[in-house]
């Protein structure tokens, strides 16, 4: 099926490198039998700066566990380092853009400076279907938009993200410290 190509894709990008830096990885929490489980991969992820709940780890490993047996092998554990990759790229293409946005530097963005964004990385859309976007992405209606709310309005759009650089005139800001976004993750924990 697609989706099955869609990782296969993925993994086939992995440089060798990766490739073996992530079976070194498996191999440092597998326990001699070619498995690893929820703590093992809990380790993992938060040594990539992923701090997962248990509920998001049992769904990590159903995503990927083909048996069913509520361990992952190698190749499953590669499947998902590759669609984690993919995660942290997009994620950092989106940090980038809040960043270019959020010239305040208070985490939060508001409708008419996203619109000129917008307008600037050729994303057309109407007035309507930007208002109607925007408003949808707004979870707590208070008319800005934080990280995770400005990821939920660019995913109808990620594929701009690559096509652009973050440092135009318009909307100039220097780098402002990961910190004054708050917590990137949602976590129930």
């Amino acid at each position: 099926n697609a989706e099955y190509m869609g990782i296969f894709q993925m993994v086939e990008q992995l440089s060798k490198d990766k490739v073996e830096e992530f079976k070194d990885t498996f191999s440092l929490f597998d326990h001699g039998d070619g498995k690893i489980n929820e703590n093992d991969l809990d380790k993992i992820m938060k040594t990539l700066g992923q701090k997962l709940t248990e509920l998001q780890l049992e769904d990590m490993i159903k995503e990927v566990d083909a048996d069913g047996d509520g361990f992952i092998v190698f190749s499953e554990f590669l499947k998902l380092m590759a669609q984690t990759m993919k995660f942290l790229e997009l994620e950092k293409e989106l940090l980038d853009a809040f960043d270019e946005i959020n010239v305040e530097k208070d985490g939060l963005i508001g409708d008419y400076q996203t619109k000129m964004a917008f307008k600037k990385w050729g994303i057309n859309i109407t007035d309507e279907e930007f208002d109607e976007a925007y408003r949808k992405a707004d979870i707590n209606h208070d008319m800005q938009l934080n990280f995770w709310e400005f990821a939920k309005l660019m995913m109808p759009f990620k594929q701009f993200l690559k096509l652009h650089q973050y440092n135009s005139c318009l909307l100039y800001t220097s780098p402002s410290p990961r910190d004054q976004r708050g917590s990137r993750m949602p976590s129930s924990a």
